[in-house]
């Protein structure tokens, strides 16, 4: 009787395989466009700060130290290859990952020049340093994201 439950269990865990892999599959595409919205709302603070829509200077250290910190975990989240799911991800991410690299790069660099002009409080340095990131995100999704 204990061989036929360990026998069902096995056989039990065994068939959940392929579920608990798409699962996991749909939580790590869930996990980038978290990661990437935080980007942008990053971005979005940032840019409404530097055009004066918002009163909060202040905060602008703290939103570029968030997108710097976010931009550090967007080349990791990318790693694992998805394939198919509800995503705007190219295959090109893993086909060619020597050029994604490159593009993981440029937004590790652009964010860090960012962090470093908002902690000076020179604003135009700080204006210079968003379009840097903001060509960064462009070239990214021009080459590796699918339009919605």
């Amino acid at each position: 009787m204990h061989t036929i439950k360990s026998m069902t269990l096995v056989t039990s865990c065994l068939l959940a395989l392929p579920i608990c892999a798409q699962a996991g599959e749909k939580e790590t595409i869930k996990y980038r466009e978290n990661n990437m919205e935080i980007i942008g709302a990053h971005m979005n603070s940032i840019v409404a700060i530097i055009k004066e829509q918002v009163p909060h200077k202040e905060h602008l250290t703290a939103h570029a130290n968030g997108l710097s910190a976010a931009a550090k975990m967007s080349s990791a989240a990318f790693k694992e290859k998805t394939s198919g799911g509800d995503t705007t991800a190219k295959d090109t991410i893993w086909s060619d990952s020597a050029k994604f690299d490159e593009a993981m790069q440029m937004l590790l660099t652009s964010t860090a020049k960012l962090e470093t002009a908002a902690a000076s409080g020179d604003m135009p340095a700080v204006q210079a340093a968003v379009g840097d990131v903001g060509k960064s995100c462009k070239n990214c999704h021009d080459t590796f994201r699918n339009k919605k």
